[in-house]
């Protein structure tokens, strides 16, 4: 019954009115908005995941919670930060949580899978032509979706959207959203076609929503 947010804030104000510190990531309560953890990042925090109680955190930030954490944290059910630690050069824009471990992506030219113990790398997959902006597990976890901004992944040439082996990170090359690349032209040319930037699989594992993003018109 709790709702783990982050961004990029220096308080919390409560349903009472009152305005409680907490810097870039809070925990409340789901029924009273009470405080019940307030986080204490250097920078933003962009992107949240949970599994088995531990809550995986990424974003822009160095310390967190006193601790130094280079874009990547994980929080105890007792909101105690563990000591796993992969540590990211960049922004991290994107992560959840599986059996297999923690997947992340972000500013950085790869999606990757770590240990959610240790912070041991498991595999890695570049990417060139932008950003990771979101992931997503079928249930089951027999697919992995990666979406953003990017133009390759590994040797696959897609734009926008993937579908990946979770164990391996090999992408699915029967899988092609036909999103729209970018034009390359103009302000906007390195951004302006169709990006995956949130992801939901429905429960079913039929059907996967994407919001999709990027300047220019989208059909």
């Amino acid at each position: 019954d709790l709702i783990a947010f982050g961004g990029n804030f220096t308080a919390v104000i409560t349903p009472d009115g009152v305005s409680h510190p907490a810097t870039h990531f809070a925990v409340v309560d789901e029924f009273s908005g009470e405080v019940v953890y307030a986080g204490d990042a250097n920078s933003y925090v962009r992107t949240i995941g949970s599994r088995d109680g531990i809550i995986y955190v990424g974003g822009d930030f160095t310390t967190f919670g006193g601790f130094a954490r280079n874009r990547l944290a994980a929080l105890s059910p007792t909101f105690t930060v563990t000591s796993w630690d992969p540590v990211s050069s960049s922004k991290v824009r994107a992560v959840v949580a599986g059996a297999a471990g923690i997947y992340y992506g972000g500013d950085g030219a790869a999606v990757r899978l770590v240990n959610a113990t240790t912070g041991a790398g498991v595999w890695s997959q570049t990417l060139t032509g932008g950003s990771v902006r979101s992931l997503a597990l079928s249930p089951g976890e027999t697919a992995l979706y990666v979406g953003g901004l990017f133009e390759t992944y590994g040797t696959l040439t897609r734009h926008g959207l993937i579908k990946a082996n979770p164990l391996t990170g090999a992408p699915d090359t029967a899988f092609n959203a036909n999103f729209r690349a970018d034009s390359g032209v103009g302000p906007g040319g390195g951004y302006d076609g169709e990006a995956g930037n949130v992801l939901q699989v429905t429960p079913d594992g039929n059907r996967l929503l994407v919001g999709v993003a990027g300047q220019g018109s989208d059909v």
